[in-house]
């Protein structure tokens, strides 16, 4: 028995060794691999015309989300024309709850991206400001917004939201 006692033991360290260098292997190889597909990530930064541009972090504001945010989604179809004679469709991605809507799309050649906020306006119903920020031409904070006297997102998309932007050089568009 004594024989059988080390002859165990031998073949345990054995199997411990083995063990640890597996684990260490598999950590070698775990790393290679994240490096790997880390490095041949698709995401890149970009400038997004923020030349002589500074911000300070502390002059946010915050938005209030509510804690149970996002309650519904939802899928939309905007289509848009402009004094150009373009059009186009987009379809949207759209979280709400407790009155607030929020939602973003982007171009997949990462040229643009827009962001869409929207909130009950008091008595005076329902608002979603659209922002863009574009590699090609001048991000605008105010690329158009959807008004609805409706005072909840739900009615404001069953009646059909209009949005309307116009420059002061005749060029306007127009999404719903």
């Amino acid at each position: 028995m004594h024989k059988n006692f080390h002859k165990f033991f031998a073949n345990a360290g054995v199997f411990i060794y083995r063990f640890f260098m597996f684990k260490s292997l598999n950590k070698t190889i775990y790393a290679v691999i994240s490096v790997v597909l880390i490095s041949c990530s698709n995401a890149q930064a970009a400038n997004w015309n923020t030349t002589g541009k500074s911000l300070d972090i502390n002059s946010l504001s915050l938005a209030p989300v509510p804690k149970s945010f996002p309650q519904y989604a939802m899928t939309l179809d905007e289509e848009c024309k402009t004094s150009n004679g373009k059009k186009w469709s987009s379809t949207i991605s759209g979280f709400y709850g407790d009155g607030l809507f929020w939602a973003s799309i982007h171009a997949y050649r990462r040229d643009w991206v827009r962001i869409y906020e929207g909130k009950p306006v008091g008595n005076d119903g329902y608002i979603i400001r659209v922002a863009e920020a574009a590699k090609k031409w001048k991000d605008n904070s105010n690329w158009i917004a959807y008004k609805s006297s409706a005072k909840d997102i739900k009615t404001a998309l069953l009646k059909g939201l209009v949005g309307r932007y116009a420059s002061g050089g005749g060029y306007w568009r127009e999404c719903n």
